[in-house]
């Protein structure tokens, strides 16, 4: 593809300036297992409004798995994707350091037209839960985080729930690393960005 684009799933009426009660930052290159990750935004418990922003850093894949799994988009989510016609990620020719997608996961939480965000990659996905218990736990602080599940390479299985890297600030193998202090992955963190 060598056009940007930006593209848009929601009702011909949906509300886009009303703030959502969360936003969902993607960054992607089109994997096949977007279509996963899209799904488990789309189950999540939560009774109020998503925006699912999802970052096209390099498309390896086709719009067409994105397509598919919009299909089956709640009334309560807007998907909408960008892509600026080139990576923004040295990994891909671009000039930031990022690997995971450039500047996308920055510049889309800022476009997010919620106060909360959360980040998602095209290769995870959420317990059902996930965001209306982090919505919970970050009333009156700056961030929540919630565990991980370490899965079976190849197959995806989960084996057990990570207690040894992405358990916080000051805990497991990144505490005493200077430069870290603890650790959270992205795909466990809200923010509130205000």
């Amino acid at each position: 593809m060598a056009a940007s684009y930006l593209r848009s799933y929601c009702e011909a009426d949906a509300d886009l300036q009303t703030p959502f009660d969360v936003a969902v930052v993607m960054p992607t290159t089109l994997r096949a297992t977007i279509g996963d990750a899209i799904a488990s935004v789309f189950a999540q418990d939560l009774q109020g409004r998503v925006q699912l922003l999802i970052g096209v850093d390099r498309p390896e894949g086709s719009l067409e798995i994105i397509d598919a799994a919009c299909a089956s988009r709640p009334s309560n989510c807007v998907v909408q994707i960008y892509y600026p016609g080139y990576s923004t990620s040295v990994r891909h020719g671009g000039l930031h350091p990022a690997r995971d997608g450039g500047v996308l996961r920055c510049v889309l939480s800022y476009l997010a037209n919620s106060r909360h965000v959360a980040y998602l990659d095209d290769d995870n996905w959420w317990a059902p839960d996930h965001l209306s218990s982090l919505l919970a736990a970050v009333q009156g602080v700056d961030w929540a985080y919630s565990l991980r599940w370490l899965l079976r390479p190849g197959t995806r299985q989960p084996i057990c729930i990570d207690a040894w890297e992405s358990v916080g600030p000051g805990r497991g193998h990144y505490a005493s690393n200077p430069r870290f202090g603890g650790w959270v992955d992205p795909n466990s963190l809200l923010i509130d960005k205000v």
